[in-house]
Order: structure tokens, then sequence, then C-alpha cells
């Protein structure tokens, strides 16, 4: 595999941002935004908002979040905050999707938040209002997006918020990554032990804050480069020093065969001899959105390997270890639990069929982790390709940019 390839901007970042740029009244302006279903999104429910308060929040406002986990979770407490009369929805999916601690959390602080249907998760009616900031507890084990939530509010709340962490904490990068962006736009947080104090802010200066190219979608050309037998490829706009918890992407591939070079304007990735490891095993407790392309990527590969760190993707955009072993048996490869949190990947027999059919489970991930094993063999099939729009419109076509006949 030969070329350069385009990522797009960091959605995670760019959702972020756009909260903050809401909250802080236009004085944050996110640079870069990323393209992205889950950002435009989020965007147009941010504009319907603005125009619901101009007519003074007259009536009730509805909204739906779709599949988008950030837009739900930040939304219910951006929401709650704002004076008004809200029902906030979501997909089929999006209602089995947790959301009580978060809603606990700020039923807490003086938030106005019912469950409309199933206790503890959406569709919500918030009557929004302005509530005091102080001390608040929230569980940390289910989502990285609740104390995410909690934190983009905490600095314009009267006297700040104090917030402790119950548990074992999620997806640590991505609650790092909410943290730096507050300080980048001039907030003061000190995040000690199980316990994280915002500052209440009584005005920001104006600040432009560049949405970094996406690592997380960087992922599934690591595995088409380990799955190919030799290359190299230039993806642009990457940078070594990153807020993005999956810029640990070089580490995690040098393990499975492809090496990294930083450069000016991006990365370029080779293709590098596969590498014992010892032992053979990734935890993805920080990394979730990584597990996918890389559990695919070691059973393309005939690997066995250890996971950790899984439990997360039960609550996604669909049951993501269910789909991963559905979609695993079709190419002779198993994924056991065989302990608590221990999952084992049998791969002695991969054999990937000419012409076989993958299903996507409405998971932009899924569809992207299952189009590299296509260089293994001469065609496969994969339906619903479009919900690759939710984190990277321009996937297929940068595949044929690569080399990759998609029809």
């Amino acid at each position: 595999m030969h070329g350069m390839v385009t990522i797009p901007a960091s959605k995670s970042i760019t959702n972020r941002l756009l909260i903050l740029k809401a909250l802080s009244g236009g004085r944050i302006v996110p640079v870069n935004v990323s393209a992205t279903g889950d950002s435009e999104l989020l965007q147009d429910l941010l504009t319907n908002i603005t125009r619901y308060q101009e007519n003074n929040s007259a009536g009730s406002l509805t909204l739906d979040a779709g599949n988008t986990g950030t837009v739900m979770r930040f939304l219910t407490a951006y929401l709650s905050t704002l004076p008004g009369n809200y029902t906030l929805t979501g997909s089929e999916r999006m209602k089995q999707r947790p959301v009580g601690d978060l809603v606990k959390a700020l039923k807490s602080l003086g938030a106005e938040i019912r469950f409309l249907n199933k206790n503890g998760f959406p569709p919500l009616f918030i009557k929004g209002k302005r509530f005091y900031g102080g001390e608040v507890e929230v569980n940390a084990t289910v989502s990285s997006q609740f104390i995410s939530a909690l934190l983009l509010i905490a600095p314009f709340l009267e006297n700040g918020l104090k917030i402790t962490m119950l548990g074992e904490v999620s997806s640590k990068p991505y609650i790092l990554m909410t943290i730096n962006l507050l300080k980048r736009s001039g907030i003061e947080v000190i995040w000690k032990d199980d316990t994280i104090i915002v500052a209440e802010v009584a005005e920001l200066n104006e600040k432009e804050i560049y949405v970094e190219a996406d690592w997380s979608t960087a992922a599934f050309w690591y595995e088409m480069m380990a799955l190919s037998t030799s290359g190299k490829l230039k993806i642009m706009g990457l940078k070594q020093e990153s807020v993005q918890g999956d810029s640990v992407l070089p580490e995690i591939f040098d393990k499975l065969g492809v090496s990294t070079t930083f450069l000016p304007e991006g990365i370029r990735l080779e293709k590098i001899e596969l590498v014992e490891m010892s032992p053979p095993e990734f935890d993805f407790a920080d990394h979730p959105d990584l597990a996918q392309p890389v559990i695919m990527c070691c059973a393309a590969l005939g690997t066995e390997r250890r996971f950790r760190g899984l439990e997360s993707l039960r609550i996604k955009e669909t049951d993501r270890i269910m789909a991963l072993q559905q979609e695993l048996q079709k190419i002779d490869c198993r994924l056991l639990e065989e302990a608590p949190g221990v999952w084992r990947l049998d791969a002695k027999y991969v054999k990937i069929e000419e012409g076989t059919i993958f299903e996507t489970y409405d998971d932009h991930r899924m569809a992207m982790a299952l189009a590299p094993l296509a260089i293994i063999t001469n065609n496969i099939v994969i339906k619903n390709p479009g919900v690759v729009r939710k984190s990277y419109p321009g996937f297929w076509s940068e595949l044929q940019k690569a080399g990759i006949d998609v029809d």
C-alpha cells in the first residue's frame, strides 16, 4: 500500500469546543471544526437552541441526538443550565445507552430532569434553569462522557464545581482532553486523585482553538498497513504532541508490524516485520475506540492475543463485543471471555473467503474495521457503508486513493 490520505478533524475535540463556544457566548472559537455527521448534528442542535432562546423560550423544544453519545450526554448537562423546557431524545439504540448517573449528579446540584420512558435512559425532559455549582459525586465507571459533560458546564456555574469520581475511571484520556481544552480556554482546573476542581470564570477572553486531525480514525489506516505485504503511507495532519489519548496508536501498531515516522505535515506509516509480544495482550480501558481495528487486525494476521478493558464496548453505538464476535465467526475466529474482563482471540484457523458479506450494526467503526480485510482476499461485501458518515465521511473515497477498489 502506497500513497497519501486525509483524515477528518477530531469530532471529540470539536464537540467539546462547540459546547464551550455556546456556554462562553462565542468567546471560545473552534477553528478547523470536524465535518463529520456527529459534529454537524451538534452544530444544528445548538443553532436550534439559540433560536429557541431568542424567541424567549416559548413552548417546549424537542432535540434528537441520534446515536451520538457526546451529543446526548453533553446536551443533558448544557440544557439543564439553560432556561427553557426541552425534550432530549435519540435513536432506538440511544434509548438503550445509560445516562442515569449523569442525571443523578446534575439533579444533586439542583437540575430538574426526568426520564420519560425507562428510568436511567433517554428520552429526557429537562426544565432548564440557573443553578449553583458546589460539590458533586458521580459514578466514573460507566462513561467518561459523564465527567466531561460536568466539566464543560462547571466554570459557568456560580462557585465552580468540585467533582468526586466514584469507582475506576473509564476512558481517562477523554477526561484529560476536556481538562486540556478548559485550560487552553483560560479556565483553572486541578485534578488530584479522584477529585477535579474547576474554578468559576467571570469572563473569558476571546480565544481561537485549533482542532487537530483525528487519531482514532487513523487506526483503520494502521490496520490496512499491518495487513499489507509492504508499502508506505502518509497521513496528513497528525501531531506527536496531541491531546488525544488515541495518539498511542504508534506504540500499539509497532507490535503489529507498522512503524511510524513523524513529519512536519503528518505521519508516515511503513510495513515492518511482525514482532513477538510479551505478554501478548492489549488493554483498551483508556482507548476503547481502538478495540475494533486492533482486534480485527490481530484476527486477520492469525495472531493469538488477549484483550482487557472492553467493558464499555457494550454500551457504544452497538454492543461492539457482540458485533465483533458475530463477524469474526465469518472468518473462523472466536473472541472468548476466558475470565471476567479478559478476552482471548482464537485465530488459529482464520480464513477470509472471497465475497464474504459483513454486517455493520449501524456502527461506523465496525464498517471501517472490516474494510481492511479486503487486502487479504479479492473482495468482501460491507452492508450499510454509509454509516461512516458519523466520523469519517470521506473514508471510502480515501480508500480508493490508496489503491483499493470500492464499488
